[in-house]
C-alpha cells in the first residue's frame, strides 16, 4: 500500500482543518433552516411533525368583526380564512383591493400578504338601506366618469333542489369592478354570500 505523501497537509494544522470542516457544516445547516419546503427531512420520533401556518391567521381573518372607520365595505371569501375583498377610504379617495395569504418559499417569512388593487376611485356612495350597497367612480381630469368604478348588488336566488324537497332562497352580494387603464383587466365581477360582508 502506497504511504501518504509526507508533504500533503503542511502549513495546515489538522486541528484547525477539522474546525473549518465543522464550521461549514454549521453554516450549510443554518442556510437550510427556514421555510419549510418539500425537501426536508422527515420528523423522528423526538422530532414531532410541524404544519405550515400564516402568522397569526385567525387575528387577521378576523378583520371583519372589528372594521375600523376607513373600511366602507368588506366580504370574506368562502372557505379561506385570510382572503377578502376591501373597499377602504384613502387620504385620495378611496380603493378597492383584493386581499390574499402567498407563500413565497425564497423569504424566510414564508408567507405573507397579497394586496391587489382593484381600482381607485374619487367618490363614493352607500345605500341608506343596506351599507353592504355601495357605488363608487374615479371622475377623470376631462370631467367624465364610468373609466374605472365599482358598484355592488345584493341579489336573492331561488333554487329546487336536484332531489325531492321544497325551494329555497339564498342571497348573495355581487361585487363588480371596472378599471379601463392599461395593465387592468377591464371588469372582473366577484360572488359573496350576503352573510360573509359588512359595511360600514
Amino acid at each position: 500500500m502506497p504511504f501518504p505523501n509526507p508533504d500533503f497537509g503542511k502549513g495546515m494544522p489538522v486541528k484547525n482543518s477539522w474546525l473549518n470542516t465543522m464550521a461549514m457544516a454549521a453554516v450549510c445547516t443554518l442556510v437550510n433552516v427556514g421555510c419549510n419546503s418539500a425537501t426536508d427531512p422527515q420528523p423522528t420520533e423526538n422530532q414531532p411533525p410541524t404544519t405550515q401556518q400564516a402568522p397569526a391567521p385567525v387575528a387577521v381573518a378576523k378583520k371583519a368583526a372589528k372594521l375600523n372607520s376607513n373600511t366602507l365595505l368588506y366580504c370574506q371569501q368562502a372557505q379561506d380564512e385570510y382572503a377578502h375583498f376591501e373597499l377602504v377610504q384613502t387620504s385620495t379617495g378611496y380603493e378597492a383591493a383584493l386581499v390574499s395569504l402567498d407563500y413565497d418559499p425564497w423569504d424566510c417569512r414564508c408567507e405573507y400578504e397579497k394586496r391587489e388593487v382593484l381600482g381607485t376611485y374619487t367618490s363614493c356612495r352607500v345605500s341608506t338601506t343596506d351599507s353592504r350597497i355601495v357605488t363608487c367612480y374615479k371622475l377623470e381630469s376631462n370631467g367624465t366618469i364610468g373609466k374605472v368604478a365599482l358598484w355592488s348588488t345584493r341579489i336573492a336566488n331561488t333554487q329546487l333542489p336536484l332531489t325531492n324537497g321544497p325551494e329555497y332562497t339564498y342571497q348573495e352580494l355581487n361585487v363588480a369592478a371596472v378599471n379601463q387603464n392599461p395593465g387592468y383587466t377591464p371588469r372582473r365581477d366577484f360572488k359573496y354570500d350576503l352573510a360573509d360582508c359588512q359595511g360600514q
